[in-house]
């Protein structure tokens, strides 16, 4: 069974490299027929070029990442803390279920005017739309496997009385483990969707770029390689992130926990 799921998963791999080299082909042809102008269809050897020796494009994607991962620790802190409160205080969880359901919906880019009037052009309105765009996937997340884990050790929690904060961290932290590694991988993909928009519309930070500025201000001087390829750097660190780091949590949590599939 192992084997034959490893070789269908081998099949799948090689079967989206020959995809991509074929859409790199079509886009190579394209590149070098001239039917478009080559500021508009640069050929893939000068986006590569480009994005490898313009430090400037690194620089705006470690910023944009730090801001992302960041905010992304912050949610964990409060979505544990709401957790705590929802567990100890009913009217806490369904004022938490509340705020869930009517701001989840909204785009950051869309409370980004309100943000501006209340915190002005400064780190703090971007740390809090931030906020907003991570911490409802990983709420969502972690609330059901909550209730999951209370359906499944609810006549053990009353035969025995366990003291709260070992009931937290035995049953409820331990427990939450796999649910967490999926909620973080949820709510940093929303959240670096969000802070490149965001920097799209924002602008500078102080004297920082991040890669949603640097991409608008490469637009607006007409440098299409260096949008190509920062927009070649966004997609390259998202899947880095979301194979290596998350990926590999997955898999070893997998193991850890006995559990197939994630």
């Amino acid at each position: 069974m192992a084997l034959n799921t490893g070789t269908k998963k081998g099949g799948q791999i090689k079967i989206k490299i020959l995809l991509l080299l074929l859409i790199c082909l079509i886009w190579e042809m394209v590149a070098r027929s001239h039917l478009y102008p080559e500021a508009l269809f640069p050929t893939i050897e000068a986006i590569f070029i480009n994005l490898i020796h313009n430090d400037s494009v690194f620089t705006a994607i470690f910023f944009s990442l730090f801001q992302a991962v960041m905010a992304l620790c912050a949610s964990t802190v409060c979505v544990l803390g709401m957790l705590v409160l929802s567990k100890r205080f009913t009217i806490c969880h369904e004022l938490f279920d509340l705020l869930y359901t009517l701001l989840s919906p909204i785009p950051s880019v869309a409370i980004l005017p309100l943000v501006i009037l209340w915190f002005g052009l400064s780190p703090n309105a971007i740390f809090f739309l931030m906020l907003h765009a991570t911490i409802w996937p990983l709420w969502i997340q972690l609330e059901l496997c909550q209730k999951r884990l209370t359906s499944q050790f609810y006549e053990l929690e009353n035969a025995y009385p366990i003291p709260l904060s070992k009931r937290l961290y035995k049953i409820y932290f331990l427990g939450s483990v796999p649910d967490l590694i999926v909620g973080l991988q949820n709510g940093f993909n929303r959240g670096w969707r969000a802070i490149i928009s965001i920097e799209m519309i924002f602008g500078l930070v102080g004297t920082h770029m991040g890669i949603g500025w640097f991409i608008y201000e490469k637009r607006m001087l007409m440098d299409t390689v260096s949008v190509y390829g920062g927009i070649l750097g966004i997609m390259l660190c998202g899947i880095l992130i979301d194979q290596l780091l998350f990926n590999t949590l997955k898999k070893h949590l997998s193991v850890r926990w006995g559990i197939d599939k994630l």
